[in-house]
Order: C-alpha cells, then structure tokens, then sequence
C-alpha cells in the first residue's frame, strides 16, 4: 500500500503542472482518462496552438483505474490541471464542494450556448446552484456501453451462421457460447470479458441489466440497482439473480477463456479480435479501438443485447449525464483556459471526434448525416433509437434535488458480482447489504441537503408510473 501511494505521488508531481509560462506560451493542462485518445488530443492540440500562439496545450492521459485516485489527490494538493474530464459515474457536486472546480458562466455567451441542447442544460447536469460549470461533450442518447459484439468469423467455423444463430435470448446465448466453447476445443471460446479490475464485469452488465432490469437499466450513466417506481435498491432481486445465474452458468460451462478474472479489458479485447472469443461486450466506439490496436479487419458483427426467456422487462435508460470537462479551481489564467475549454466543444473540435469514430458530439451544429456514412455507425444510432428510452430525473419532479450527492458503495455491485462468479462471495447476499448500505446513503444525502437548507425528499426520486418500456415524459 505504502508503495502505491508513493508511485501515485510521484506520479502526480511528474504530471500535474497548472497554468505555467513556457517559451510557447501560457500552459494549459488538461488531464484525461483514455489513453487511446492521446494521439489524437495531441494532434488537435498542435493545431489549436499554432491558430493560438500564446497557449501552449498539454494534454496527459492517465489510465482510468489510476485516474479516479490520482485526480483527487492532485485537486487536494494544489498540483491539478487546469481542465479536467470526470467520469459519467461520477458527481461533480463532489468536487464543487470539496471547492476543486470553478462556474463557467461569466466566460460564455448565448452564442456559444446555442450550440447545445437545452433540454440537457439544466440544474443538477451543467448547472449546480443556479451557476454554470460545464456543457454536453458528447451525445449522451448515443454513448453506448454493452453492445453485443460477435466474431462472424468464430461462428462460421464453429457451424454457426453469423446472420440467424445470434442469440436472442438467455438461453440462447448461453446454449451458442457453450456449442462454440465445445467446437473450438481450446482453439477458441464462446465469451471473453474482463474480471480485471472487478469493475470491469460493467461493459457485459452494462448490456444484460439494461434489457432484464428494471433496477439497474440504466447502469451506465444514472442509478445502478435503483428502481424509480418505489425509490429502493433491489441489486438482489429475482432479475438482478436472472442475470447472475446467466453468467454462472457461462463460468458453470467453461464457456468463458480460462483465467477471465486476471484478463483486463485491452487483453479482452484482443482475444476476440484475434478470434479466439465468438461474444465480447463493449461500447460503440469499439471498431475504432480495435484498428489502433492493430486489427483494422475483424470481422464482426454488432446486435441488441439477449433478453431473458419470459421477454424483455426493460430497455437501456439513459440518464441526462453530467458535462465531462470541468475548470480546476487551480487555473490561473481563467481567459485561456476558458479559450481552450471553448475548443474542446467546438464544431471543428467536436466534428474530428465524430470523423475519427471517438464519439457521438455533444455540439448539435456538428452534421452527423455527412460524416456519418458507414453501416457500423448507423447501426449504433439504430440501436438507439430502438433500444433506449430516457429516464426520470429528480430534477424534473424538483429541481432543488439536483443538490442530493449520489452515494457510492465500495465495493460496487460489479466489484460484488466479479467476486462472486469468481467463487469469493454470495452474490446476493452481498448485494442485498450493499442494497441496505446505498439505501442509508442516498437518506443520509438527502438529509445532508435538508440542513444545508434545500427543501428535497426521497418522495422526488419517486415516479411510481413510470413504465421502463418507455420514454419518460415530463
């Protein structure tokens, strides 16, 4: 542990330098957590500095289990950058409290905020407290997570026609992925997935819950084991267990690579592009990650996540997530950082994410109908548009709830379900203590918001008729 902390240090002092003068110009930071997209930022950054010869950009990547621990550390020891992305799972109230971030509102104008969706500029998403700190950065309908992928290529040698034995249901899948496992012989398998970190299990989760889960359909981006028909958490329900039991039987079967709990997800992803996995789970931006991971021809195929056997009891729900960029309260050159922030949303800047397959942008002045032309990309905005229904907020029964900091359990119910199909715990009776621990959390968080003179209940993160078939509609 001793040595963590000292490798983080070090780390941090390594990397985090605030608004400093270079020879090039006032250095601006930015710190992210994909390191796939370092080349890229890299290559926009050059071209923003020659049209902005008084800023120098440098932009750190930090892979994504260190990130969530370094960033803090940085922010609480004066040493962060200067902008920031936090996590969809995370909450920015946590750093506005902590006094790590800074409002944005006297930097732009309504110009600028034109370019942005006002049904996503609302309290408790970009605005905290009536003041403005960030704006969409991407396309949260389009930010998919758990898609279904599969290898057409292990299919057709495992006796499989890759255009109608894709699984359709629980059963089905687990009968395909046990079929190939036993055809392939050792040669390859039905599923891989990454038990590495134990949060990882999210990217095949991210898929089953959202078509099986009431609770927990939308496990990306909102409230995971949350059920917004009564306001409790049920992560050990009988179709969180549906879930649960699927994978057991997939671990039961030997249908997973041998040794999934030590495979991390850029292992994971390798081994079905090199064939040796017919299913993999991931998000939409996946045929990009495998070409600069160096196989640019997998052939794959990307289909709605399987349902369980009685039919689908929910779609994905997607939550009106949070902006990504944040101004660190440490930047002292407000004006060009604010510049660089600008850029980051940008047509220009926003329209290479699209192009180079990155994202879905948040600027809608961005055309996605002439940048968007292959079958791959249009797939994902099928899906959802077929697939995914917006969810209640709290926010639009009170907007004085956007105050109410999320609660966060350790470990997490991913944490708990690697564990357990690893053979170390229950599932479900941890999950029910977890249920019991985040239940105290989100009361004790209301309350927190109650004494500091906010007027929220628990009775606003209650929509006893939403159907999670449907849109929500306010």
């Amino acid at each position: 542990m001793k040595r963590n902390t000292i490798l983080i240090i070090m780390l941090v002092m390594v990397m985090a330098f605030s608004v400093v003068a270079s020879a090039a110009g006032t250095k601006v930071t930015i710190w992210h957590y994909s390191q796939e997209q370092k080349g890229f930022f890299d290559e926009m950054a050059a071209e923003f500095e020659a049209e902005n010869p008084d800023i120098d950009v440098e932009v750190n990547t930090i892979v994504l289990t260190q990130y969530t621990s370094i960033l803090p550390m940085a922010l609480r020891g004066d040493s962060g950058p200067d902008l920031f992305w936090i996590q969809p799972e995370q909450d920015p109230r946590s750093f506005i409290n902590q006094g790590w971030i800074t409002p944005i509102d006297e930097y732009v104008d309504d110009e600028f905020l034109s370019q942005f969706n006002d049904a996503l500029m609302i309290e408790g998403k970009m605005y905290f407290g009536g003041k403005l700190y960030s704006v969409p950065y991407n396309n949260p309908k389009v930010m998919l997570n758990g898609l279904m992928f599969y290898n057409k290529d292990v299919m057709i040698e495992a006796g499989l026609d890759p255009e109608t034995d894709v699984p359709v249901t629980f059963s089905d899948f687990r009968n395909v992925t046990k079929k190939i496992t036993e055809v392939g012989n050792g040669k390859y398998y039905g599923i891989v997935w990454s038990g590495k970190p134990g949060f990882e299990l999210h990217r095949i989760l991210n898929g089953l819950f959202a078509s099986s889960t009431v609770a927990s359909s939308d496990v990306r981006y909102g409230h995971v084991g949350f059920d917004y028909r009564d306001g409790k958490f049920k992560a050990d329900d009988d179709e969180h267990m549906n879930v649960y039991n699927l994978l057991q039987g997939i671990v039961d079967d030997g249908s997973i690579i041998p040794g999934w709990t030590s495979i991390d997800k850029g292992t994971a992803r390798a081994l079905f592009a090199q064939g040796k996995a017919a299913f993999y789970f991931d998000g939409e931006w996946m045929k990009r990650v495998w070409g600069e991971m160096g196989f640019p021809e997998v052939n794959f195929g990307i289909a709605p996540t399987p349902v369980p056997d009685s039919g689908r009891v929910a779609y994905k729900v997607m939550n009106i997530n949070h902006g990504q960029v944040y101004v660190s309260a440490l930047t002292e050159d407000m004006e060009k950082t604010m510049r660089v922030f600008k850029w980051l949303h940008s047509v220009d800047f926003q329209t290479e994410l699209l192009k180079r397959n990155f994202a879905f942008p948040g600027n809608q002045n961005v055309d996605y109908d002439k940048y968007i032309t292959d079958d791959y990309r249009k797939s994902i905005l099928q899906i959802a548009e077929d697939y995914v229904v917006t969810a209640p907020e709290a926010i639009y029964n009170n907007p004085e709830a956007g105050a109410v900091e999320w609660p966060y359990v350790s470990p997490d119910i991913f944490d708990i379900m690697t564990s357990a199909l690893g053979g170390d715990v229950d599932y479900q009776k941890e999950a029910a203590k977890w249920n019991e621990l985040m239940q105290k959390g989100l009361e004790r968080n209301i309350q927190k918001a109650i004494d500091e003179g906010y007027d929220v209940s628990l009775e606003d993160f209650i929509f006893p008729d939403w159907s999670p078939l449907e849109d929500y509609k306010n």
